[in-house]
């Protein structure tokens, strides 16, 4: 909940390219194509972008932590 406020606050969004860069890198982790291919399943893309949104959010608490 907080950090979504601080992503809302502080304009912090996720966009398609590094969408799809941590998919093309997670895709490299995992030689079955099986696995590969529900990367790409959209409820699986939201997590991903959910993901990438936190880790964002508290990259921005810690450099605006360390002023």
């Amino acid at each position: 909940l907080i950090l979504g406020e601080i992503s809302e606050k502080e304009n912090i969004t996720v966009t398609e390219f590094e969408l799809e860069t941590r998919v093309n890198l997670l895709k490299t982790q995992y030689t079955d194509a099986n696995m590969q291919s529900e990367l790409e399943k959209p409820e699986n893309l939201s997590d991903l972008r959910s993901r990438l949104l936190i880790e964002k959010s508290l990259d921005r608490l810690k450099e605006l932590n360390s002023k």
